[in-house]
This record gives C-alpha cells, structure tokens and sequence, in this order.
C-alpha cells in the first residue's frame, strides 16, 4: 500500500491504473447517487484525480478504501458549492417526514428533486441520509447555524405541503 500511495504522490502511471481499477467503480457508484448525472460524476472523478496527489498529503495512513470514499463526497460536495446550478440526485431513497409530529409519510427522493431547491435537497440530503449533524453541514454547505436550521426548516415545510397535496 505505501508503494502505490508514494506512486499515486508522484504520478505514477502504473499507481493511477490500479487507482482506476480498483476505486473507479466505486466511487462512480456512490457519487452516482448524489449528482444526477453520470458526465457530472465523471467530471467530479476527473477532478479528484488531478488533485489527488495534493489530497494524499492529509492522508494519515488509515484505511484507504475508507478514506478515499471521504475524499470522494467531500470533493463532490465542494464541485456542487463551486457549480450551484447543478442538481443533486437520490435514487431509491426514502426519508420520514415525522420530525414535527404534524406529517407521518414516507416519500421518495426522487420526487422531491423538483420541488426543493437545490440547497434545500443537499441539506435534507446529507441529514437524513448521510447522517450528518447541523455542525457538520454548516462546514460542508459553508453556512451558519441559523442559515442551516432555517434552511431545514423551509425544506420541512415544502415537503409537508408537498405530503399533504400529493395525499388528498
């Protein structure tokens, strides 16, 4: 493993083809459920690839497969901060909109997507199913406390209007 990591640190190309092999795949996966599309997953990958040599230096020899999967959402969520107008995407995902005892309903990101704004998904995202705390997404969507809960709080009320209509 120190060999390909001091590989992947000076561009070797051997060190990047077994990259590609072994990480590709996965990390187009999991990307894959946040962007909506595939040549955005493939420019996000793209780009972590040129600047995975910089990113090895924080790299403090824990598991690789773990922290490259890290790197990899950390990355895209700094591409979708640099690039707002792209949408972010969940297949097959479900959240419960019971926070507030007023709606108990399950819904389907996918429907969703239309209906938030794009920061509003990302939060409602990386809380409910990345299991981030307010802390944590403040860091990542560069916002403040009060910016984060009010933007969750907009997004609760759409989506229990949007319970409500689509339940009549």
């Amino acid at each position: 493993m120190v060999r390909f990591i001091k590989g992947l640190m000076t561009l070797d190309k051997r060190a990047y083809e077994e990259f590609y092999r072994k990480y590709y795949v996965k990390l187009f996966n999991i990307l894959n459920n946040m962007f909506r599309s595939k040549e955005d997953v493939e420019d996000i990958i793209q780009s972590l690839v040129i600047e995975l040599p910089k990113k090895l230096q924080s790299y403090s020899g824990d598991y690789f497969d773990s922290w490259i999967i890290k790197v990899a959402k950390n990355h895209a969520i700094s591409y979708y901060r640099k690039y707002k107008g792209k949408t972010i995407a969940l297949d097959e995902s479900k959240i419960q909109t019971d926070e507030s005892n007023k709606t108990n309903a399950i819904i389907e990101f996918e429907d969703l997507r239309d209906y938030l704004t794009t920061e509003e998904f990302l939060l409602v995202y990386l809380y409910y199913c990345e299991g981030h705390t307010y802390q944590q997404i403040q860091k990542i969507m560069d916002i403040s406390d009060y910016g984060c809960r009010n933007l969750k709080n907009k997004a609760m009320v759409k989506i229990e209007e949007y319970v409500r209509r689509n339940n009549q």
